[in-house]
């Protein structure tokens, strides 16, 4: 079944007032779109670091044996060929 198409006379003006809404209305879609995400950005990611720096998990104690989680690494090798090779 196919979608009625209006009369002739009435094509060309609905293609001119259509063409002139998406004008008009495209730069009102991209600022709603950047506001509505911006909302949606600071609430949830807002609200929920809140609620977790008041929350229970607002900071861990360190293990009691490990001061840092630093390692040592052992030294690069030093010779020319080794630092030249890719793989």
């Amino acid at each position: 079944m196919r979608k009625p198409k209006p009369a002739t006379g009435w094509r060309r003006p609905l293609e001119l007032f259509n063409k002139g809404l998406m004008f008009a209305l495209k730069p009102m879609q991209v600022v709603g779109n950047f506001v509505f995400l911006s909302l949606a950005y600071f609430l949830g990611v807002g609200i929920s670091s809140v609620l977790y720096r008041l929350g229970p998990g607002k900071k861990k104690a360190a293990a009691p044996e490990a001061s840092t989680y630093w390692r040592e690494l052992p030294p690069a090798p030093t010779d020319k060929e080794s630092w030249l090779r890719p793989f």
